[in-house]
């Protein structure tokens, strides 16, 4: 399927990206081209939002064109950029190529599609606005305390940072609050520390009990107001003190991109191992009807044989949630806010999923599950 079709731009600019092994940028080398760019000549306007993750040289955010948008993502090089991927969409030899490089202080984007001459747009970095990733210069763009709490106060997360030498170091401290009782306990403490990468921080975390002998490597970038924290495969954002973590989606490009991709889809994934009388296996699927209904299905199984007939131990659980869908922005992003249908005294009501549409499925908070149909 083209891009043309998957997003509706125009014919000279339908673009669906692609690039040879040859082309693809070296990560080790990546330059930073986050932020805001942005082209305007003769009435007609392009803008590319992009977020970057230090030193992978991974790439995500939107195109706009036209007034029509779509989430990319791509691949940054020692002064290169290589869209990959167009609204879900994978990159394709025969439909066109987009690679941009850097050129003083412009991005410059060579679009070629098959019959057709290739046109350049000369893109400028624009200045920071709220919810856009950004560049930063100085650790001190990240010390202070920044927070992030669930809807209904139950858990809340608090990131204090210090800057000093060149280096940040810190805590990231997980509370919970009972939901009667008003207690508050800490369940877990993180140490964090690290130093300023590309407009980010290369981070090192681990569990304040254990060690630094535990760490595992991170990142923190800022996305305007927001501090965003990677650590693993997870992504957290967090606000200063005072600031809404969560925000209207109205008006959002970014956001209408990522409704058209997921509305009426249905994404699942299931594993399942046997052997010597054992059985591990799990599935999620999750659907986001078209009428605004969203179901949420996890199961989490084994079976383990015991030493005598019938003595057998089953483990986990499965997870089922009913409810309707929307997107928020959410630390300047747009995610999928579920309200399930229940009580509070039983579960959260409100429930946050990050998605990027894949080219058969969609990638939900860092796990990738496939499309397996519409509702």
């Amino acid at each position: 399927m083209g891009f043309a079709r998957s997003i509706g731009f125009t014919p000279l600019l339908s673009l669906l990206l692609s690039c040879t092994a040859d082309s693809t940028p070296a990560a080790a080398q990546a330059r930073n081209f986050a932020g805001r760019w942005a082209y305007t000549e003769a009435g007609q306007t392009a803008e590319l939002n992009l977020s970057q993750e230090p030193g992978s040289g991974r790439v995500t955010g939107t195109f706009s064109l036209f007034g029509s948008a779509a989430p990319i993502e791509g691949e940054a090089g020692s002064g290169a950029l290589v869209v990959t991927r167009v609204g879900g969409v994978p990159a394709s030899a025969d439909n066109g190529t987009i690679v941009g490089r850097l050129e003083g202080g412009a991005l410059m984007l060579t679009v070629i599609q098959p019959g057709a001459e290739p046109v350049v747009l000369a893109l400028t970095r624009q200045g920071g606005q709220p919810g856009e990733p950004n560049v930063s210069t100085s650790v001190g763009d990240f010390a202070g305390r920044w927070e992030a709490a669930s809807d209904d106060g139950t858990n809340q997360e608090v990131v204090e940072l210090a800057a000093a030498g060149g280096e940040v170091s810190g805590t990231l401290t997980v509370f919970e609050h009972g939901y009667f009782s008003n207690r508050t306990k800490v369940v877990r403490e993180i140490a964090v520390r690290g130093s300023l990468r590309q407009g980010a921080l290369a981070l090192q975390a681990w569990d304040a009990e254990a060690g630094p002998a535990s760490a595992v490597s991170g990142s923190a970038m800022r996305r305007g107001d927001y501090l965003v924290l990677r650590i693993g495969s997870g992504e957290s954002s967090y606000a200063r003190p005072g600031v809404e973590l969560v925000r209207s989606a109205e008006g959002s490009a970014e956001a209408a991109a990522l409704a058209r991709a997921i509305t009426g889809q249905v994404y699942s994934v299931a594993s399942q191992a046997a052997g010597r009388d054992g059985f591990v296996g799990g599935r999620v699927r999750i659907a986001l009807c078209a009428d605004g209904r969203m179901e949420y299905d996890a199961s989490d199984l084994a079976s383990l044989p015991g030493g005598l007939p019938d003595a057998g131990v089953d483990m986990g659980g499965t997870r089922t949630r009913r409810g309707g869908w929307g997107i928020v922005l959410r630390a300047g992003a747009p995610v999928v806010r579920a309200q399930w249908e229940g009580t509070g005294t039983s579960y959260s009501l409100t429930e946050y999923f990050q998605i990027r549409p894949t080219a058969g499925g969609a990638t939900i908070d860092g796990r990738e599950l496939g499309a397996s149909g519409e509702c």
